[in-house]
Formats: structure tokens, sequence, C-alpha cells
């Protein structure tokens, strides 16, 4: 359990690194609302993960005294965290002004053609 909430914080880690470098490119292009929408991202992502740090102190704890049901309690939780996380990066990177590609490489890029005419 503790090793999942591990794995759970340290891609959280992982993500707001990205987000963070990702900050830092959208200063050097002068794009204010795109640093706003980024930095709203990456604020959101390390309080989640200072959430994360604590809720595993209290599951550790939890272990540690016995309580494997509390302990499961807090790892849902952790996990729960850890998908928002992984959301908000995924956010960031349809941020207003971006230029980059996500981590994986990946664009998505949508495209309507007016109805009835071909």
């Amino acid at each position: 359990m503790l090793a999942q909430a591990r794995a759970v914080h340290r891609r959280g880690e992982l993500s707001s690194r990205d987000v963070a470098s990702l900050l830092d490119e959208a200063r050097s292009w002068h794009d204010a609302r795109f640093e706003r929408c980024l930095d709203r991202r990456l604020s959101e992502i390390n309080a989640h993960l200072r959430t994360i740090q604590d809720r595993y102190g209290h599951m550790e704890r939890a272990i540690e005294s016995g309580d494997l049901e509390s302990g499961r309690r807090f790892l849902s939780v952790i996990e729960t965290i850890g998908r928002r996380v992984t959301e908000l990066e995924l956010e960031s990177y349809s941020c207003p002004g971006n230029r980059v590609r996500s981590r994986e490489g990946r664009v998505r890029v949508r495209v309507r053609a007016p109805r009835g005419r071909r």
C-alpha cells in the first residue's frame, strides 16, 4: 500500500515539474493569459501534492497501528487525488496560447466543417 501511495506522489511530482517547465516557457513568450492559466494549474497540483503527503503520513500511522482498513481508505483518497493531478496536467496543455506538445507528444486537433456544404 505504501509503495502504491509513493508511486502516486512521484507521478504527481513529475506532473508538477512538467507544468512548471511549461510555465517557464510561457513567461519567455510574454503571454499573460497562458501564464495565468498554467499558474493556476500548477498551484492546484502543488496543493494536491501537499495533501497527498499529509494523507500518506496518516496512512503510514494507520498501517503501523494495524488499522489496515483505514490505510486502504487513505490509499483510495491518495489515488483519487493523483487522478486529479493528472487531469490538471493534461488541462495545462490545453490552456489558451499553448505552443508546445504534451509530455506524450500528442496534440489534439478538432476540425469542424460547416453543415450542408461539401
